[in-house]
């Protein structure tokens, strides 16, 4: 079949379609005529204009008025119709020449879906969307096999820090915090050495200008004393005489109680001793500790020894304590 006779069929039905009576009494409020053609036979059905064709049918519309005015507010859409059944398949039609655009129309109901047409040629690539939500995090790969290494390139920027270590063994219960330090740097002539000729060991002798001042102990602290003796030998020794000085830390305890104050101790059963060439200098030193009890007033000393036979020229003593507070 011609794709002429289904064109005259549709020009006839429009004139038609304008004398109808029915069609006449509704110029006055609607301006536009709706109907629908079975393109397969030329077929035209004037319809209202919330009706919807059938499948086989393609849905026309005339303006009646002049030009199209400002599209009204989009109504309510209505429940879906019952759908057809569907029709016979028509042959295909030669293909027209393309007519001129014709105004836009208002638009019309939703119409029912229609049977599925042949797949048409693939349509313009659209613009692209909108930017997407940022994915989340992928995984972490696994590391890859170490190449073989390559020439040395320029520095580059900071990487970002790796991941944290696997917590390590809790240390040991270390102290809750730094409370004072105390201290001496004292330089002894000669004429305030003790003249001391004994073979070591003897005890200590507490020297009266190398101490700190008072210090009384609060809970729970210790002190930790780094102490150091210096002592310089005149040439007048003897040749053949070991010279040799020792240093022993010492303090005294005051538990103000009434008691007084303790003689001096030595906070070490073994003095730290160093030999002394002849008419040169020599130097000891320790690091000791120990607790205190809270409420005794404590000074700490150098404590000297030696085994010479005549007076030091000088001697210099040295210490810092530093008091601290156990868990």
């Amino acid at each position: 079949m011609s794709r002429r006779a289904p064109c005259a069929t549709v020009a006839a039905a429009t004139l038609s379609l304008l004398c109808l009576p029915g069609i006449a009494r509704a110029q006055s409020a609607p301006s536009v005529l709706f109907a629908c053609i079975n393109p397969g036979n030329g077929v035209v059905r004037v319809v209202a204009e919330g009706e919807a064709c059938r499948s086989n049918e393609t849905r026309l519309q005339w303006n009646v008025v002049g030009e199209q005015g400002p599209q009204g507010p989009r109504g309510e859409q209505g429940p879906q119709g019952v759908t057809g059944a569907t029709g016979d398949r028509g042959a295909t039609g030669a293909t027209g020449a393309k007519g001129e655009t014709g105004a836009p129309g208002q638009n019309g109901g939703k119409g029912d879906t229609g049977a599925p047409g042949e797949k048409g040629d693939k349509g313009e690539t659209g613009a692209p969307g909108e930017k997407g939500d940022k994915g989340d995090k992928g995984d972490r790969g696994e590391t890859g096999a170490v190449g073989a290494t390559g020439a040395t390139g320029d520095k580059g920027e900071p990487g970002a820090p790796g991941r944290d270590g696997a917590p390590g063994e809790p240390g040991a219960t270390g102290l809750t915090g730094f409370v004072t330090t105390l201290g001496y740097d004292v330089q002894v002539t000669s004429a305030n050495l003790p003249s001391v000729t004994t073979a070591l060991p003897l005890l200590s002798m507490a020297l009266a200008s190398c101490a700190t001042d008072g210090y009384k102990a609060g809970p729970n602290e210790m002190a930790f004393i780094d102490m150091g003796l210096q002592a310089s030998v005149p040439s007048s020794l003897m040749m053949g005489v070991a010279n040799r000085i020792g240093l022993t830390p010492m303090f005294t305890e005051d538990k103000n109680d009434g008691t007084g104050i303790s003689a001096p101790r030595n906070l070490s059963s073994i003095p730290v001793v160093q030999s002394i060439p002849l008419s040169s200098s020599g130097s000891v030193h320790t690091v000791v500790s120990m607790g205190l009890n809270s409420g005794s007033t404590y000074r700490f000393m150098t404590g000297a020894r030696a085994n010479l036979s005549s007076p030091l020229n000088e001697l210099g003593c040295r210490a810092v304590v530093i008091i601290a507070r156990r868990p």
